[in-house]
């Protein structure tokens, strides 16, 4: 997404990114099934509820991703049922409507391409507006888009980068 950035500020080009993957939570090096344990903290719930370091670590992703401009399209080609594997796949809807796009999870092989055309026609119809910002903005901003007749999918919380 940086590099799209990149690309972006170089020149006036639509980037957004597509991130196709059949991941289990499970395979990342971190091992998210049995997170460490802090003793001296009494209310500490994350061996039973491991979800929760998931959650962790998608605010973290979704709150560099609030800087960025390039948005995220991500189709997962294996939806996974069981709690650990749920939290993640949230995760991943959060991350990409965070970032202007959208997450689509298949349940079957017949789904995919449909799945996959269907971010490429959403990236292709990707439009992006300047807006100037009044004096005194703070970093952090939301924005809303209201149209008569029709529904707008757009981004709604916006991080400033530092210049």
């Amino acid at each position: 997404m940086r590099i799209g950035d990149s690309i972006l500020s170089a020149s006036r080009v639509r980037v957004a990114v597509l991130y196709v993957t059949d991941s289990d939570v499970t395979n990342y090096r971190e091992d998210f099934t049995n997170p460490v344990v802090n003793s001296s903290d009494t209310r500490d719930l994350t061996r039973r509820f491991p979800q929760s370091l998931v959650r962790e670590k998608i605010a973290k992703l979704s709150s560099s991703i609030s800087a960025t401009q390039t948005p995220l399209f991500i189709v997962h080609l294996h939806y996974r049922n069981d709690a650990l594997n749920e939290a993640y796949q949230t995760g991943l809807l959060e991350l990409s409507s965070n970032s202007g796009g959208r997450a689509e999870f298949s349940r079957t092989l017949a789904d995919i391409p449909e799945m996959i055309g269907s971010a490429f026609r959403a990236a292709l119809g990707l439009y992006s507006a300047e807006i100037a910002l009044p004096q005194g903005a703070g970093r952090q901003l939301s924005v809303s888009l209201v149209t008569a007749g029709r529904t707008i999918n757009h981004r709604t919380r916006f991080q400033l980068r530092e210049k």
